[in-house]
């Protein structure tokens, strides 16, 4: 019995996906990002259900309060809850993130592969397009595409998009001219309570009420932050260089 148990031991294959899933536990600050990560999506959902006031309740006897038991982040300029605000604002701040991110792919991925499978001048054209595009900081050329199609979240998603476009573009096209030319194959996208416009709203009344821009600027940050430690901790269990 023993010595069949010792077998079975011995037998147990790691698959690829139970490698990373192990190495993944052991980045601790990716497993944190991706459980705030997690909290962010179940509150996108939920959150005009718990929150304790409208995103557009005005309460005009109380503007410009700070942090208080009755309101929790303070109120802004019109006496409105920033704390349902905020809360409220997940939903949009992650969607637009999200729908961005995604048209970015998809516009980037077509390119990439037309760019990669034809070459020639189809590939000289799209490189072209990547390269003046990759030519702008992406935050020059995010503000420059809002200001010709003027402001709106669709349209903030468009400028997310078109700054992510290049990126995956070469991305792909890298990986379609490495698999094209594999032997296998030669053989055969009231003002809405965004976090953005949140902050921005408030960088005029950061002298006298500071709470307006903290706590959509906190939401930022960490949103920010725990996405890039989950990146890390994705790529380092990812990367078979990385030894235990």
């Amino acid at each position: 019995m023993a010595k069949n148990k010792v077998l079975t031991e011995k037998t147990d294959i790691n698959t690829p996906f139970s490698e990373f899933v192990r190495k993944f536990k052991k980045q601790k600050t990716a497993m944190v990002a991706m459980v705030f990560l997690v909290f962010l999506v179940v509150l996108a959902f939920i959150s005009y259900k718990i929150a304790p006031y409208g995103i557009n309740e005005y309460d005009y006897s109380a503007i410009m309060q700070p942090p208080t038991a009755a309101h929790l982040f303070g109120t802004d300029e019109f006496g409105r809850d920033l704390f349902s605000r905020v809360i409220c604002g997940t939903r949009i701040s992650l969607s637009v993130g999200l729908f961005a991110v995604t048209v970015g792919m998809l516009v980037g991925t077509i390119m990439g592969l037309l760019a990669g499978y034809y070459g020639g001048i189809v590939d000289s054209i799209i490189m072209r397009i990547c390269d003046v595009l990759l030519a702008f900081p992406g935050l020059i050329l995010a503000i420059a595409i809002v200001a010709i199609l003027g402001s709106g979240l669709y349209n903030v998603v468009i400028a997310v998009a078109v700054f992510n476009i290049p990126k995956f573009a070469r991305l792909v096209r890298g990986n379609t001219l490495e698999t094209k030319n594999s032997v296998f194959v030669q053989a055969a996208q009231p003002p809405t309570p965004e976090w953005g416009l949140l902050l921005s709203n408030g960088r005029n009344y950061m002298l006298t009420s500071w709470h307006i821009t903290l706590f959509p600027g906190l939401a930022i940050f960490f949103t920010v932050l725990c996405f890039n430690l989950l990146g890390d901790g994705l790529r380092d269990a990812l990367d078979p260089k990385l030894t235990d």
